[in-house]
């Protein structure tokens, strides 16, 4: 819309409903969280700031190690249901992979939230996964 030719394109072979292109492709190797802290020899991480367009929960999948051993890490992100379902994936399963690791969710407003019940269906929804 804004005559740029940029596009993040996570997920975008599973989201067939987006029109929007870049002129060219673009293919970038990839690696999950887990196996690049392995690799540079990072044991725990403090903070996890993420808007990955849908694709948060196989993100997460892929760092369940190093999240594990991250005892007092801070996870900020956006749910959005309507992406996550275009990428395969669920704000439900978001919630899911954190609470098994101990996450409890907060609001913007630092409220705990339910991990059941999370309406983020029709508008995104900014929270913070701590454990207590």
């Amino acid at each position: 819309p804004d005559g740029s030719d940029v596009y993040n394109s996570i997920g975008a072979e599973s989201r067939p409903a987006e029109s929007i292109s870049a002129s060219k492709k673009i293919q970038v190797p990839v690696i999950t969280l887990d196996d690049f802290a392995a690799e540079q020899g990072i044991d725990k991480i403090d903070l996890v700031k993420m808007d990955a367009e849908g694709v948060e929960e196989r993100i997460l999948k892929g760092a369940r190690r190093l999240l594990a051993q991250s005892i007092d890490v801070s996870i900020v992100m956006e749910l959005y249901e309507p992406s996550a379902r275009l990428c395969g994936c669920s704000t439900e399963g978001v919630i899911r992979v954190l609470s098994e690791l101990g996450f409890s969710m907060f609001g913007t407003d630092g409220e705990r939230r339910p991990a059941s019940g999370v309406d983020a269906s029709s508008s995104s929804l900014n929270v913070l996964f701590k454990r207590e």
